[in-house]
């Protein structure tokens, strides 16, 4: 028989880790610039599968055009000049065109930061900016790595 007092010990807990278990369930999967690409601009089937799923890359913000943007480019090793490229036979495998909901804090090239967003495939070329790109992180989140 199960008693008051386990009943409400059990409810607490319930409420204590209710607010957590989504967010550990929902984790982003870790996903390295090597891991993206199999041969030249040939998307590996890892890349593939996370399609449409929420990723954290870690790497170094391309300068931006301008501070406070709603993109940027992630690179896998800093870069002083902007990687912006003009058609995908160019598009290098190591950068990653990143959007966000709102403007982003710019960061100096050669700190590392941890980029969490939906990852989105394919050839592109952005209507606002008219970037062209092969790898995307939408709605995404910085953090510093």
């Amino acid at each position: 028989m199960i008693t008051r007092r386990q009943t409400l010990v059990g409810a607490a807990a319930a409420a204590i880790a209710a607010p957590f278990g989504p967010a550990l369930a929902a984790s982003p999967t870790r996903l390295f610039f090597y891991q993206i690409y199999s041969k030249g601009t040939q998307l590996s089937d890892l890349a593939t599968n996370l399609a449409g799923k929420d990723v954290e890359i870690v790497g170094f913000m391309a300068p931006p055009l301008k501070a406070e943007s709603p993109f940027f480019v992630l690179t896998n090793q800093p870069m002083e000049t902007c990687p912006f490229c003009d058609e995908i036979a160019f598009w290098p495998d190591n950068i990653i065109y990143v959007t966000s909901d709102r403007p982003l804090e710019t960061v100096p090239f050669d700190r590392q930061i941890l980029v969490s967003g939906m990852l989105d495939l394919g050839p592109q070329t952005d209507q606002a900016t008219g970037f062209v790109s092969l790898v995307r992180l939408k709605h995404a989140a910085v953090t510093r790595a």
